[in-house]
């Protein structure tokens, strides 16, 4: 992430178009603005908006705080109610997030183990007195709801979320080589053939006979290739059990989602279709091509 930073600006009317102009570059080169104070020079609301008709003009997120020219008149809090409204994230305490980047651990030790406490799913109450405050009742509740505390405890959920989703992807991708291994071996080379002898008959008309038959080597035996598609598989007691390959087949479409029907209405536009899909736009398009009643969007 590019992060712009300034600190006292101090925007004054008559150099409006200069202003205009130099912090309009700031859509082309940064990801986020950062003020750090000195928004005005004396802290009066006509100071602010001449600042704000300058800001307007910036497309990024705004994030900032007030300095001390901005305190000078007393009217912090109106200037910080105008600075929201134009959509400028003003810090007092809290954080903010952008693009999963802004939310550190809260500065006051004890808040922080109580949000990991919510986190980890006790209730406020008991994530009040593990935090080590006292007088829970009342108290718990209220810090809660705090904005700095559920800024932080959704950024954790939200982390969680995404581990999830890639361990779940990892382990999709793992399964995917596995099943593709056993779909695509060569499983004449797992086995070797063997002479048995038995006797067959009975009494006098008992003879011996060498019979010939496949077995599956000893796992010492097998390459280690070999043995990745054998260990780890199923297991049936006595022997390991590989699912046939129209068996692998059928689980790998059905990690696809390739088991479901998919039925598409006329209505659907293009972008509806890819999201019904993982074909990409060259691959759908190409489809629609060879099928024009399924209509064609742009």
């Amino acid at each position: 992430m590019r992060l712009a930073a300034v600190s006292d600006i101090h925007l004054q009317p008559e150099d409006y178009e200069k202003n205009v102009s130099a912090f309009s570059a700031v859509n082309e080169l940064a990801d986020a603005l950062v003020i750090a104070g000195d928004f005005t020079n004396h802290g009066t609301p006509d100071e602010m908006r001449g600042c704000l008709a300058v800001l307007e003009h910036i497309h990024v997120p705004i994030v900032g705080v007030l300095g001390n020219h901005d305190h000078e008149s007393g009217n912090q809090d109106e200037l910080a109610g105008m600075l929201r409204l134009a959509g400028v994230h003003l810090l007092d305490g809290q954080c903010f997030e952008i693009d999963g980047v802004g939310s550190w651990p809260l500065a006051d030790r004890r808040r922080e183990i109580f949000v990991r406490a919510l986190f980890e799913g006790a209730d406020a109450r008991l994530a009040y007195e593990l935090a080590g405050f006292k007088r829970a009742r009342g108290n718990a509740t209220r810090m809660e709801k705090e904005p700095a505390i559920q800024a932080r405890l959704n950024y954790l959920r939200r982390e969680l979320d995404e581990a999830d989703l890639r361990r779940r992807a990892i382990r999709r991708h793992q399964l995917r080589l596995q099943l593709t291994q056993i779909a695509t071996a060569d499983r004449l080379t797992l086995f070797e053939e063997v002479k048995v002898t038995k006797t067959v008959g009975r009494g006098r008309n008992a003879r011996t006979v060498t019979l010939r038959q496949l077995q599956m080597k000893p796992l010492a035996d097998l390459t280690p290739e070999q043995r990745a598609l054998v260990e780890g598989i199923e297991s049936d007691g006595m022997r390991p059990v590989m699912p046939s390959k129209l068996g692998a087949f059928a689980q790998l479409a059905k990690l696809d989602g390739l088991d479901q029907p998919v039925k598409f209405s006329g209505e659907l536009s293009l972008q509806d279709k890819r999201e019904a899909t993982d074909w990409t736009r060259e691959e759908l398009i190409a489809v629609l091509d060879h099928n024009p009643a399924g209509g064609r969007d742009g």
